[in-house]
């Protein structure tokens, strides 16, 4: 049951993460051009993917510890193939600007962005049960 629950949190986190990547091309690259307007964009993500964690934490279910660091495993595979089936196979991306993207050395975001994600489970659990809200 927590794995679907996942997977419909997820899916709600790629719709919000779709509808900021259009913001960023609308509203950033112009101004500030691509790289730091998806440089931008990775940070406004993960505080949009720690929120929605936090705010689904106790429908999720994630009791014991374990399924934690599960579904964080989870989302990051998803994320992946989703990143590279949206990419690719949609929007036609190439695999240059897709490296890039993971790239630190030419400042891509999307190697930390993706350990984050799946970290979001486990860190939102300690912070919420530290503070007695699981």
């Amino acid at each position: 049951m927590w794995l679907w629950r996942g997977l419909l949190v997820w899916l709600l986190m790629m719709f919000g993460e779709s509808l900021l990547g259009f913001l960023r091309g609308v509203l950033l690259v112009e101004r500030i051009g691509d790289m730091p307007a998806r440089q931008v964009g990775a940070v406004v993500s993960i505080g949009w993917f720690y929120g929605l964690t936090y705010l689904t934490w106790r429908w999720l279910r994630l009791h014991p510890p374990g399924m934690r660091w599960w579904l964080g495993v989870c989302w990051m595979v998803w994320t992946l193939g989703f990143e590279v089936a949206l990419g690719r196979g949609v929007l036609g991306v190439s695999w240059e600007l897709i490296n890039r993207d993971y790239d630190l050395r030419q400042g891509g975001m999307m190697l930390p962005g993706i350990i984050l994600l799946g970290l979001a489970p486990y860190l939102v659990g300690i912070w919420r049960v530290r503070r007695g809200l699981a």
